[in-house]
């Protein structure tokens, strides 16, 4: 999540502020390529794993279902605040900018705002529940997925809706690779370096003559960042303050992800970003700036949470009780402390997706 937070910072805030031929600019838009690359197939890639109990066969395809539902509502919910956050605040220029009621219920269906991810976790679990409905082997939807993948790089217009179908691949890898994954997450320091070099390895025949327009390249590029990130990040949580921090925004997902844009849309109707322009003139301010912003937007989505989570029923972060009661049945009530704080939406398939 930390990376999706940064990303949006570099593209939304540093580059149409400042340029990109800052100080820093030619290493930030290094880093850029690499979480273009790696930010959203580890989410789904998480996602499918948290998912993956209720969805491989023998799974509670009714637990499934309502994380379906909890997550569309959750869309549904967030695209509305948007739509008046827009409307309050917004201007053409902002991320994502939609301001009428008929761009709202076209979003209901085809998505063209941040809450993309949120979409596709509530179409991709009826997806994998059909399959295993209709008894379709695993790796046979895994091959299909990666068609479509393919198939959507090449003659795809790059909207949002047909990235919702690229990268199910990615989820689909989670729910029936998440044995696998969990195995390369606990990998030994020689491994996650090993994993972690066959990432960068990619990454860098991307930058290449051959390697720039690859298709086959940029598909191995993002599946391997789904090891490498899983095991660099055990590694990393070895140390005690890394992995409480880690642990506390991982566990609010769902929050910051869906705060993230209104802190930034807020930043460039208010702030007067221009005013540090002289400043991104040395190496190490430019360098440090999009990491700080983030960090600020990051601990304010948190206090906004924690605030908002108090509304009673929690409407903005959870499923309503009583149409979860009504999807689970009477026996299989899943009562979990986190409904409280508002992590359980993203736990519709991603909850601790951005730790």
């Amino acid at each position: 999540m930390i990376a999706v937070v940064v990303f949006h910072v570099l593209i939304w805030v540093h580059d149409p502020v400042f340029g990109t031929e800052t100080a820093a600019g030619p290493v930030l838009s290094r880093v850029n390529a690499l979480l273009g690359t790696l930010r959203m197939p580890v989410l789904f890639a998480l996602a499918g794993i948290l998912a993956s109990p209720s969805l491989i066969r023998g799974g509670d395809a009714r637990k499934a279902l309502s994380r379906s539902v909890s997550s569309y509502y959750l869309y549904v919910v967030w695209l509305l605040i948007y739509l008046l956050l827009f409307l309050l605040v917004g201007t053409p220029g902002s991320p994502h900018y939609f301001d009428s009621l008929n761009g709202f219920l076209t979003q209901l269906v085809v998505p063209d705002t941040t809450l993309w991810f949120i979409f596709a976790l509530a179409v991709y679990i009826p997806v994998v529940l059909a399959a295993r409905a209709i008894r379709l082997p695993p790796p046979v939807l895994l091959v299909l997925a990666v068609v479509v993948w393919f198939v959507l790089q090449s003659e795809g217009d790059g909207s949002l809706l047909e990235r919702c179908a690229e990268h199910f691949v990615f989820f689909a890898s989670g729910v029936f690779g998440a044995a696998a994954l969990r195995r390369a997450a606990a990998a030994p320091l020689w491994l996650a370096g090993l994993f972690s070099a066959v990432f960068l390895a990619l990454m860098a025949l991307r930058t290449t003559d051959i390697g720039a327009q690859n298709e086959a390249l940029e598909f191995m590029s993002s599946l391997a960042s789904i090891p490498a990130m899983a095991a660099v990040a055990h590694q990393v949580c070895r140390i005690a303050p890394v992995a409480r921090a880690a642990g506390f925004i991982g566990a609010r997902t769902l929050p910051v992800y869906v705060l993230h844009p209104v802190v930034i849309v807020c930043i460039l109707a208010f702030g007067r970003q221009e005013a540090l322009g002289p400043f991104v003139d040395s190496f190490v301010v430019d360098a440090l700036y999009p990491l700080v912003l983030s960090a600020v937007i990051i601990v304010v989505c948190l206090t906004a949470e924690n605030l908002l989570a108090r509304i009673p029923g929690n409407p903005l972060f959870a499923l309503p009780e009583s149409v979860r009661r009504r999807i689970l049945g009477p026996r299989r009530q899943d009562t979990t402390a986190t409904r409280r704080r508002g992590r359980a939406p993203l736990d519709a398939g991603a909850g601790a997706a951005g730790g």
